[in-house]
């Protein structure tokens, strides 16, 4: 990440076109990457982990997902779902 430059840097490897990849930041995603990295600063252990629960990182999507899908109520959701949503919008 480069929030001098407003850019998000993804290497060929990191991406499944094997094409590297340069995202622009929004000022809605610069927020929340701020608001990441002030609950890292109060968290030292998570070592840079986005998703984390209780202050630990979250290791396995699956687990996390199904955990909150049932908290949520949304039994006919599936992470497949939100790929669908951002490739309409």
């Amino acid at each position: 990440m480069n929030f001098k430059a407003g850019v998000i840097r993804l290497a060929a490897e990191d991406v499944k076109e094997a094409d590297k990849r340069v995202i622009p930041i929004s000022p809605t995603l610069r927020g929340i990457l701020e608001k990441l990295r002030e609950e890292e600063r109060k968290v030292a252990s998570i070592g840079g982990a986005v998703f984390t629960r209780n202050g630990r990182p979250i290791r396995n999507y699956r687990t996390a997902f199904e955990e909150a899908r049932e908290n949520t109520g949304l039994k006919d959701v599936t992470p497949h779902d939100y790929r669908h949503t951002a490739i309409t919008r």
